[in-house]
């Protein structure tokens, strides 16, 4: 029976990743929670990785770098935070030798990655999936799935509280 790994937040990190995935059984799906780039100086080379080798779902930082790389390109301005906290100068660096075609490349992908995978009884998002679980498709709410906090609204109808029949 094939395994399936769920891999978090790798941020950059191609070498770790790689230590990681040779640990993994032959054959093995992996599913990533988003989160490819930043932090690590490896951006460039994760995205590319996941995107011949694995499934994944958007995350936040990927769904700000994609925009940011794509402003630029077109001479426009996207603020993105490009902190030492969150390295976007670092991300936008792994990029700085590659042509067009490849930056464009990796910015439709990251545009086509869904908000949620779900395996049978197994729910894959990045963010914060459960008080939004039965608004998965709602347009209103996808974008709490891809960030690991809960949108603005404070009502409590708004949440999903009956956790256990995800048991």
């Amino acid at each position: 029976m094939k395994k399936t790994f769920v891999i978090g937040d790798v941020h950059g990190c191609f070498y770790t990743l790689m230590d990681l995935v040779k640990k993994l059984p032959k054959n093995s799906e992996m599913i990533f929670t988003g989160d490819l780039c930043d932090k690590g100086f490896y951006s460039k080379e994760v995205i590319e990785f996941v995107k011949n080798n694995a499934r994944c779902v958007l995350g936040n930082h990927d769904n700000y770098m994609s925009k940011y790389l794509k402003s630029s390109m077109n001479g426009e301005h996207f603020e993105w935070n490009t902190s030492d906290e969150y390295a976007g100068y670092t991300t936008v660096s792994s990029y700085l030798k590659c042509d067009e075609k490849l930056i464009n490349n990796h910015i439709d992908y990251i545009k086509s990655l869904p908000f949620y995978i779900q395996i049978d009884k197994y729910f894959i998002t990045h963010g914060f999936g459960l008080p939004y679980y039965n608004r998965k498709d709602n347009e209103e709410y996808k974008f709490s799935l891809s960030i690991n906090r809960l949108s603005n609204r404070r009502h409590e109808d708004d949440y999903e509280v009956d956790f256990e029949k995800y048991d």
